[in-house]
């Protein structure tokens, strides 16, 4: 075979039949593209996720190679002063700072995530002697001598990016009224950040400001919350940065973190770990959906074009050659399907970005806007897939077709289905037997210490071979059922009568809307459960009548502090009938990050909100100094049970805690370690709690007295308890906000794939249909013999679709869910969305089955399409 003949005999029969037949290619084409692009949107979204925390660690870190944090609470200046020391010998730059959030005061007009801004306290001293002796133009000091403090100047104030600058207008007269802590600060903007000489892309939303006055102004002087260690160009090399990990670990006394950039930048790529491979797990069944599609498509082709195949055949062209053809028919498709699909899936991503965001800021770290930008590793990743999955569905009608005789080829009308129902009790029992070694697979660790649930993936892949299996052996009883209805319905009859030997399209058409129904209702079953549980939950912990936290949290890894005259304003109170503090603090174990929680023991004795997978047998027991609890993340996560012991660092040498009892807790996935704030704030130093619940004790002074501490306290959120459950759900439902888009795509497709098949085959039963207007069947009469027979195949698609939903819920609620995040849900089942969403597709299907019956009845007897 040459390669002329083949370029031949492609354009003759491949690339001449898609020009003629340009409106089935452009269908084809157009839904293939939308699967792409939701599986390219989401790797987009995913993608710029992960970079918005590498963009946010360049601005803070900058250029440095090797960064220094804690393992808990600060370093203090003994630790500043021992990381200088150890590092004398080398020719590092050490930029000390502090991190914090702030939000704007008085902008309504912006959205939640625009005003809020991380603020870093850094040397900046040390910043610009390291700018300065790179020959940068710009640094954080004045250098003008006519100043009257001196030719360097400190400036007290912020610098901002130059986008955010201009975008909030700010210039030297602006000053920015600020929620820093738990407290309303004015700064004056100084000027924009100094740009970097590599011109790396930076965060937006970072404002900076000198460490010596953050770190004050937060009730922690000379503090920092990370060491910075930079080397110029010149001077920076694999053995210098060794050597200078060498002397910091000798002096590290056993509270320092040393990881180089590259090692911190990973951080922010695994503590997302878990969501991304779920939204991308969804993103690849949307794309299957269409795939099966293209199956139908190119089955739909193989029995329209036999003759010429036939002919192909009898003109000497090799079985090989044939299937090749077909296979380049399928490239084609998946070629120009992708292609479309990069441009779909670029629209469709900056929706996605903004939703994924959406829930990184709220959930992981304040990354502020993130921004969408195209990435050709993700673009050629998702076209190649489709190109890939295309060929594949492309291979069985080309087997089937290159393989046909010459005389059956030319004789055969419909391409009827191969296999036979004993064909598919073996495949159910095959998917069966597969299905229960997966579920006995176990998890494999991620880096971030969460188990990556290989069994469950496996066993979802395979619930859906099992249940499209089942369907299909059913799928011939419904042709039985016309024998019951006797002469009567006789547009019913001859719907019913076409499934009695089903075509390959039937099947295809029926697994398309089982896979898209199964998928969406998998979701209703995990969003209701967690929905369920989560609004359980919300009832045993919130009992108290206000909940009280800075305004400057953003999101869940944020910890600021209220100052103890406050709480202790709020305890004295004359309405406080009680109150209850929690203080919170980030650390390593296992050198993983994780939660440490100091709670009021006192508190949680007299009012256990605590929602308890296993009860403590004296919850006292934590004023010990030797004991906590654990929440079923960290269980998980970390791999332990009550009875176990933990240890922590401290000042005072590493300190053993015995796990005395498991909370439940859905608001924290890298988990959290309980322990009595006595012993929180002896080996921490903080004594600023991070949230504050008061009892009132009239509660109808709710109201009033929230109106009243706002006004005392505007850098505070004072919330009800019933705002704060209302927007505890809003969050919940954010979070999810992302997967209905998916599903939304999934049945766009689904029902249009059973339109495209209905078409096709009311194309190929031309004879049939002008037979039956011979004998006095009318348009409508086979309008709705075409509507019969999409909606008895999406029904059985709808119910084997929902009790697939309800396996996969089974399979996320407890196998994917618990072993990826260690929680445990409540399985609940919202029966009416369910009714719904079969409710929904059939109406879908019934309305393009009886007008493609319509336009097909009023096809001229020779017309092809």
């Amino acid at each position: 075979m040459t390669l002329s003949l083949f370029a031949s005999l492609f354009w003759r029969f491949g690339v001449r039949y898609w020009i003629r037949h340009w409106l089935k290619l452009l269908l084809l084409v157009s839904i293939v593209a939308l699967g792409c692009g939701a599986f390219l949107a989401i790797g987009l979204a995913n993608r710029a996720s992960t970079q918005s925390f590498d963009r946010f660690a360049q601005t803070v870190s900058g250029q440095s190679q090797l960064v220094v944090t804690p393992a808990l609470g600060d370093l203090s200046l003994d630790d500043l002063r021992s990381i200088r020391i150890a590092l004398l010998d080398t020719e590092a730059t050490l930029v000390p700072q502090v991190v914090s959030s702030a939000r704007l005061n008085d902008r309504p007009d912006l959205a939640a995530e625009d005003s809020v801004f991380t603020l870093v306290g850094m040397d900046l001293l040390a910043a610009s002697n390291f700018l300065l002796r790179h020959g940068s133009e710009t640094t954080f000091l004045s250098t003008d001598p006519s100043q009257p403090s001196g030719p360097l100047e400190r400036p007290r104030g912020v610098y901002a990016q130059a986008e955010a600058s201009r975008a909030y207008s700010w210039d030297s007269s602006s000053t920015l009224a600020l929620f820093v802590e738990d407290r309303l600060v004015n700064l004056p903007w100084v000027g924009e950040l100094p740009q970097p000489e590599d011109k790396r892309q930076v965060a937006s939303n970072v404002l900076v400001m000198d460490w010596r006055d953050l770190s004050e102004l937060l009730g922690k002087p000379l503090h920092a919350n990370r060491v910075d260690i930079v080397w110029s160009e010149e001077d920076r090399s694999d053995a210098e940065i060794q050597q200078a990990i060498s002397h910091l670990e000798k002096a590290n006394p056993g509270t320092w973190v040393v990881e180089s950039q590259s090692q911190r930048q990973a951080t922010g790529a695994t503590m997302t770990l878990a969501l991304r491979m779920n939204l991308r797990a969804l993103s690849v069944l949307s794309l299957l959906v269409a795939i099966c599609l293209v199956f139908q498509a190119m089955d739909s082709t193989v029995a329209r074009r036999q003759a010429e195949v036939a002919t192909l055949h009898s003109l000497g062209v090799s079985t090989r050659l044939t299937r090749l053809l077909w296979f380049a028919d399928a490239c084609l498709v998946g070629f120009l399907g992708g292609g479309l699909g990069l441009l779909l899936g670029d629209l469709m991503a900056r929706l996605s970005t903004k939703m994924v965001g959406q829930t990184i800021n709220t959930l992981y770290y304040n990354a502020g806007s993130i921004d969408h930008r195209y990435s050709f590793a993700e673009a050629g990743l998702a076209w190649s897939l489709t190109i890939v999955f295309c060929i594949a569905a492309g291979w069985w009608p080309a087997r089937q077709a290159a393989k046909s005789p010459v005389v059956e080829t030319i004789r055969q009308g419909n391409h009827r289905s191969s296999y036979s129902r004993p064909s598919y009790w073996i495949a159910s029992s095959i998917f069966a037997f597969l299905a229960v070694v997966a579920y006995l697979i176990p998890p494999v660790r991620a880096a971030n210490g969460h188990a990556i649930p290989v069994g469950g993936y496996a066993l979802a892949v395979l619930l859906i071979g099992l249940v499209a299996s089942l369907a299909c052996l059913t799928l011939e009883s419904l042709g039985q059922l016309c024998n019951s209805l006797g002469n009567r319905y006789a547009s019913l009859r001859l719907a019913l009568s076409q499934f009695r030997l089903p075509v390959t399209r039937h099947r295809l058409a029926l697994a398309g809307v089982i896979l898209s129904v199964g998928m969406t209702a998998s979701m209703i079953f995990l969003i209701g459960s967690f929905e369920s549980t989560v609004r359980s939950w919300i009832g045993s912990t919130l009992q108290a009548d206000l909940f009280i936290r800075p305004k400057s949290v953003s999101a869940s890894h944020d910890i600021p502090g209220i100052r103890k005259e406050i709480v202790e304003s709020l305890r004295n109170n004359e309405r406080t009938s009680d109150i209850g503090v929690i203080y919170r603090d980030s650390t390593r174990i296992q050198n993983l990050p994780t939660q440490l929680v100091g709670f009021d023991t006192d508190y949680l004795h007299r009012i256990d909100h605590t929602t308890w997978i296993e009860r403590p047998d004296n919850l006292l027991d934590l004023k010990s100094g030797d004991t906590a609890t654990v929440n079923e993340a960290f269980a998980s996560r970390f791999q332990k049970k009550v009875g176990d012991r933990v240890e922590i660092p401290t000042r005072q040498g590493p300190l053993q805690l015995r796990i005395i009892g498991i909370i439940a807790d859905y608001g924290n996935e890298n988990g959290s370690l309980g322990i009595d704030k006595e012993l929180f704030q002896n080996i921490t130093g903080k004594t600023r709690p991070s949230a504050v619940a008061l009892h009132l004790k009239a509660p109808q002074e709710i109201d009033s007295y929230a109106r009243e501490l706002r006004e005392a306290h505007p850098a505070l959120f004072v919330m009800t308890n019933r705002w704060l459950r209302e927007e505890t759900l809003r969050i919940f439902n954010r979070v999810f906000s992302i997967t209905y888009a998916l599903e939304g795509i999934g049945l766009l497709i689904s029902v249009v794939g059973l339109g495209s098949m209905l078409a096709s085959l009311l194309i190929e039963r031309r004879s049939e249909i002008g037979t039956l207007q011979r004998i006095g069947f009318d348009l409508r009469s086979i309008a709705l013999s075409s509507l019969w027979e999409g909606v008895a195949l999406a029904l059985l698609g709808i119910l084997s679709g929902l009790l697939l939903g309800c396996l996969l819920g089974l399979t996320l609620v407890f196998l994917i869910n618990k072993q990826s995040f260690g929680w445990t849900l409540t399985v609940s089942i919202s029966w009416n969305t369910m009714l719904g969403l079969g409710l929904l597709t059939a109406a879908g299907a019934g309305i393009v089955s009886y007008f493609v019956g319509r336009w097909s009845a009023k096809l001229p007897p020779l017309a092809e399409e």
